[in-house]
């Protein structure tokens, strides 16, 4: 498959004008609009230097997928039922991507780094092609190295008569080559960090896979009384980490065009190289960088446990957080000749803590260390070591060196919600 993208700029550009009017489908477009400009939708041989296509042996996704479930019915004096379920699966088939226009490894114009951090460095984002007018050569092929493995376990009980409690606890593990994070096979390559380039991808975990632990609960009761009257009352409970992230570095660490390079976590402070900054009116020395990069990597959860590693794509998660939601709802029963209907009124808080205390119930960001992106390259020295600087950013109109890693996030998302309905049920 050639891929080309047609895109303009200009006002009063003719294939504007072309394009005007409904909606159509590319089979249209290039019935239509396609031969009434040759030069901008070219379809000669070596017209297209994007180039998509698949391996002669791929075979659609398919995966190997293990269950296991028991339900104990627990010896006390209420019913209650504890369920363990635990799945496994392992792809057989699944999607990747390789660039073969990409030069190898072993080619004499490959370079490593020196030091610690001796990743492939490569010769220019176009010098690395074995075609330079053909910018990617996208191979899709299978992989088997990947898997996934979940474990619940949940507890439903009845203590009291009109009490319902369900509490349930799970735990997911997934690793993968590519998340597939794009349906454009070329950005799927692209968008996936790595360390040596997205040819040489290593078993990683998974982006999807938000959160590792996750904990959820249900208290729930209900009274009816008068005959014509009913109230209930639940408290929902989810526990969870916000979301998954990479430590990357800004910019294009090796050289090979693709800014989706992971960081290398120092052993020693001494172990990285700095420059001098120069941000506005604000001199960040050497010195000052490489005493706030190792103070920041000291506080950091994540960092702190991976010293002398490279950092591993989404291994990353950001705080825990615990949330309430409460359900008030009361029925109203209404003869109506023959039939029984009711009015329900229910009153619904959602993130009921944050109601409580405006700390409560909140997510946070990356957003102080620059969305994980804390060094970006400055040079090579002469002796092939990295040279960084550390990205500052912006607090209270200063230029300032992260020195944290999450703070709040000031979303809509956060605040507590109330929610007033009325319903009226048919019997």
């Amino acid at each position: 498959m050639l891929k080309n993208t047609v895109s303009t700029q200009k006002n009063g550009d003719p294939l504007l004008a072309a394009l005007a009017g409904g909606i159509r489908t590319r089979e249209k477009i290039l019935q239509d609009i396609a031969p009434l400009f040759p030069d901008r939708f070219p379809t000669e041989p070596g017209a297209v230097n994007n180039i998509t296509t698949i391996d002669r042996h791929f075979k659609m996704p398919q995966v190997w997928k293990s269950s296991l479930a028991v339900d104990y019915q627990l010896p006390l004096p209420f019913p209650s039922l504890l369920t363990l379920e635990g799945t496994f699966i392992k792809d057989i088939h699944a999607i990747m991507q390789e660039d073969v226009n990409t030069i190898h490894a072993d080619d004499p114009r490959m370079t490593r780094f020196i030091g610690p951090d001796n990743r492939y460095h490569y010769p220019g984002d176009t010098e690395k092609r074995y075609h330079e007018d053909i910018t990617n050569a996208i191979l899709m092929r299978n992989s088997g190295k990947g898997y996934s493995a979940n474990f619940n376990i949940t507890l439903n009980a009845h203590p009291w008569k009109d009490v319902e409690f369900m509490a349930a606890y799970t735990y997911s593990k997934s690793k993968t080559i590519t998340s597939n994070k794009s349906n454009q096979v070329d950005n799927a390559w692209t968008q996936e960090p790595s360390v040596m380039g997205p040819n040489y991808q290593k078993l990683h975990t998974a982006q999807y896979l938000q959160t590792p632990h996750r904990v959820i609960a249900q208290f729930s009761y209900t009274r009816q009384y008068a005959r014509l009257f009913s109230t209930s009352l639940s408290l929902f409970y989810t526990g969870e980490y916000a979301g998954n992230y990479s430590y990357l570095y800004d910019g294009d660490m090796n050289n090979d065009g693709i800014e989706y390079d992971l960081i290398y976590i120092p052993r020693t402070k001494e172990e990285l190289h700095f420059a001098d900054r120069q941000t506005g009116e604000i001199t960040f020395t050497a010195e000052e960088q490489k005493e706030a990069f190792w103070t920041f990597i000291n506080q950091d959860p994540y960092l702190k446990k991976h010293k002398g590693e490279y950092a591993e794509a989404y291994a990353a998660n950001l705080p825990w957080y615990d949330r309430f939601n409460l359900r008030v709802v009361q029925d109203f029963k209404i003869q109506t000749g023959q039939h029984v209907n009711t009015i329900q009124f229910s009153v619904d808080i959602m993130n009921l803590g944050n109601l409580l205390h405006n700390s409560w119930g909140v997510t946070q960001t990356i957003s102080a260390c620059n969305n994980g992106k804390l060094l970006e390259l400055k040079e090579v020295n002469e002796t092939g070591e990295p040279v960084y600087t550390m990205c500052p950013i912006k607090k209270d109109g200063q230029d300032i060196l992260p020195n944290k890693t999450f703070e709040t996030n000031r979303s809509s998302e956060n605040c507590w919600q109330l929610q007033i309905g009325i319903r009226y049920i048919f019997n």
